[in-house]
């Protein structure tokens, strides 16, 4: 197994809980690996991550 120290892993991501979660932690700079089903709603959640974390950049 890979080293997981200080990263979060989350399962479910792509929705209710775990989907918010991945957006909390994404906003907070966090090292995250999300496990999903459906690698479009992985995709979706990557790019609203990313668009938060250039908003924060820019602030």
């Amino acid at each position: 197994m890979q080293n997981l120290k200080d990263k979060v892993v989350i399962s479910g991501a792509s929705s209710g809980i775990g989907k918010a979660t991945a957006y909390k932690l994404g906003k907070a700079w966090a090292k995250i690996v999300l496990g999903v089903r459906r690698e479009n709603k992985l995709k979706a959640i990557l790019q609203k991550n990313h668009a938060i974390r250039r908003r924060k950049r820019a602030e």
